[in-house]
């Protein structure tokens, strides 16, 4: 295990994860007595220069996002060779190990989830033209009072910025077909197919292509399918089939063009409702459909309730050139909702099942333990030894005394030498 070192103004408290190129640690804010996660770039990458531009990438991508729904970043550097970030600590868990205690979520709790990851990276695009390439369970947190922030930015990239051609950025699982292509002129649709595979994973407990790896499965991103989620999930809704099928469409240009559609649609999903417009033409998207989900079967949109003709106004002068109207009818509430609060029933799983770290490294205080129990024993064993030594060394001397006094007393010895004495003349 990377044994961290110490920085100025922060006491390290513990240990919170490990991957491949980083690990997450507890730590305590000594100028604002406040927690903080600080994410350290493994040793063995610290002299790779490609890994460490992305991790400068990384910091300062969260650096240019202040939304509640994004992991915050407080601070990054470099200290005696260690290149860490200070973020801001979620106490809770991940999407990740929700799946693993619960296999699948509940539509309403994954929905909600989703919603919560649109409003961030919708906030990120419209805000900072920042698509993220790398959405999926384990990058979303659910923290216990029940909010729902998206981090890892590793991938994230700002539009217009240079992308390696030779290289495919994102998670074989969840990845746009564009980004296997390897195409560089990606925008929020990738991340849109992605949210839509993680949204698949979670209310069907399956991850997309899950029996395959690496490139293969990226590969059948291009060329395959994945069975119905109402096949798998029979409780879920021909609503959320549908938005599911729509989001994964593998021709982009034929996809969600906004988030604020995909919003929209959430929306009308949640309320038992079939997403607007028409549905992909079969075969298009990566989510097959079943000959029992049909279009007419799904309760169709309710449409906009048509405003009042407004009274007759007094002729004034000509107003203002009208802004163009947003292309979805809920984009204004979705906006302005830029928090999730997941339910009380899932914030008592998170919290019964996945207890805030308590800032200690654990496997440092068992070392520790074996250590002073051994020093115990040893100490305890030297002590018995040498009450055992000195209880033997009294009773040999006690037995050699006795011997010499074993032929007679004193007075009999004296009484023998008076007796062998010559007769004064």
């Amino acid at each position: 295990m990377e044994r961290v070192k110490k920085l100025p103004g922060y006491e390290i408290l513990g240990r919170i994860a490990e991957g491949g190129m980083a690990s997450v640690w507890l730590a305590r804010q000594l100028s604002l007595d406040r927690q903080v996660a600080i994410k350290m770039l493994s040793p063995d990458f610290v002299q790779d220069a490609e890994a460490r531009q992305r991790f400068h990438l990384e910091a300062q991508a969260a650096a240019r996002l202040n939304h509640p729904g994004i992991v915050q970043v407080y601070d990054a550097g470099e200290h005696e060779g260690s290149i860490y970030m200070v973020m801001e600590y979620v106490d809770g868990c991940s999407v990740a190990d929700l799946l693993d205690r619960k296999s699948r979520l509940s539509e309403r709790h994954a929905l909600l989830i989703a919603e919560g990851i649109a409003l961030a990276l919708d906030y990120a695009w419209s805000e900072a033209d920042l698509i993220h390439c790398d959405v999926k369970p384990e990058n979303v947190l659910v923290a216990q009072d029940g909010a729902v922030k998206l981090t890892d930015l590793g991938l994230a990239r700002l539009i217009g910025t240079y992308a390696a051609p030779d290289m495919i950025e994102g998670t074989p699982h969840y990845a746009s077909p564009e980004q296997v292509r390897g195409e560089l002129d990606l925008d929020c649709r990738t991340d849109i197919y992605s949210l839509g595979a993680m949204l698949y994973h979670l209310v069907t407990g399956s991850t997309p292509f899950g029996d395959s790896q690496g490139l293969l499965a990226m590969k059948r991103q291009l060329n395959d399918y994945l069975p119905d989620p109402s096949d798998l999930n029979h409780s879920i809704t021909p609503g959320l089939a549908w938005l599911i099928e729509k989001m994964m469409v593998k021709d982009r240009t034929q996809r969600y063009a906004t988030w604020s559609e995909v919003l929209s649609d959430i929306a009308r999903v949640q309320a038992d409702e079939r997403p607007a417009g028409t549905p992909p033409t079969a075969g298009q998207s990566t989510v097959m459909r079943s000959e029992e989900r049909t279009w007419s079967g799904a309760r169709p949109a309710t449409p906009p309730a048509e405003a009042a003709s407004p009274p007759p106004q007094p002729v004034a002068a000509p107003p203002e050139e009208p802004k163009a109207a947003p292309a979805a009818g809920h984009i204004k509430v979705a906006r302005a909702k830029q928090r999730i609060t997941l339910p009380k029933g899932l914030r008592q799983q998170v919290a019964a099942r996945f207890s805030p770290p308590s800032g200690r490294d654990l496997s440092r205080e068992v070392v520790s333990l074996v250590l002073m129990l051994l020093a115990v024993l040893t100490s305890y064993g030297a002590l018995a030894f040498y009450h055992l030594f000195h209880e033997q060394k009294t009773s040999a001397d006690g037995q050699y005394w006795s011997g010499k006094a074993e032929p007679g007393s004193a007075a009999q010895m004296a009484a023998g030498l008076a007796a062998r004495a010559p007769d004064p003349p």
